[in-house]
């Protein structure tokens, strides 16, 4: 046939030994092998080995043992999914590369379609907004969680808290107990204290007594 004629084909049946080239595979230098099939786009050549594996390669990695005689008989050419690519980068891998790239473009879409949330980002809802106000007003109007019990000062103590204090008077607290016990307790939790500097002065006072 044309590819008969093709110095870079050579025919079927035509033993070669593998030369190599320099992308040929080394476990595969020095073997040999007969063509099965040849084409002339590329110069590729499928081999059957005389150890029995299939392998692909270019016509210039192999070099001719022995022309055909035109005796041989034919035999199945075999699944070319089994047969073993002879050298290290070839375009098959550049096709699977090609694949790998249009299944990275189709993640790429997928994902561009989805829309993006970041957490955090934005303004809260108005159901949060409401939540947040209504934790805020509960907690500004709250009875302080204070240990001193305050209720059991007389109003003139409580009064005179308020005077020591310079709270400005208001006749709707000052004339309720519970009220004003409220008030000055909101006042004393909302005092800021150096516990270092207190603790300091606690241990002068304890040690100049038992000095006595």
């Amino acid at each position: 046939g044309d590819d008969a004629d093709d110095p870079l084909v050579l025919p079927r049946h035509t033993k070669v030994v593998i030369s190599g080239n320099n992308r040929t595979k080394g476990k595969l230098i020095g073997l040999k092998g007969v063509v099965k099939k040849a084409v002339g786009l590329g110069g590729w050549h499928w081999l059957a080995l005389s150890n029995g594996q299939e392998v692909r390669l270019q016509r210039n990695a192999l070099t001719v043992l022995e022309h055909p005689t035109g005796d041989e008989l034919d035999s199945e050419d075999g699944n070319e999914d089994d047969v073993e690519n002879g050298e290290e980068d070839d375009d098959d891998d550049e096709e699977n590369d090609d694949d790998d790239d249009d299944d990275e473009d189709k993640d790429k879409n997928t994902r561009s379609r989805r829309p993006t949330r970041v957490p955090g980002n934005g303004p809260p809802s108005q159901a949060a907004a409401a939540a947040m106000k209504r934790l805020q007003d509960r907690r500004r109007n709250a009875r302080p969680n204070c240990q001193s019990n305050f209720e059991r000062l007389t109003m003139t103590t409580l009064l005179n808290y308020k005077k020591l204090y310079e709270l400005p008077p208001n006749p709707e607290v000052d004339g309720n107990k519970s009220a004003l016990v409220h008030e000055i307790a909101k006042h004393f939790m909302s005092q800021k204290l150096d516990e270092q500097k207190v603790l300091q002065q606690f241990m002068c006072s304890v040690a100049d007594t038992t000095q006595l």
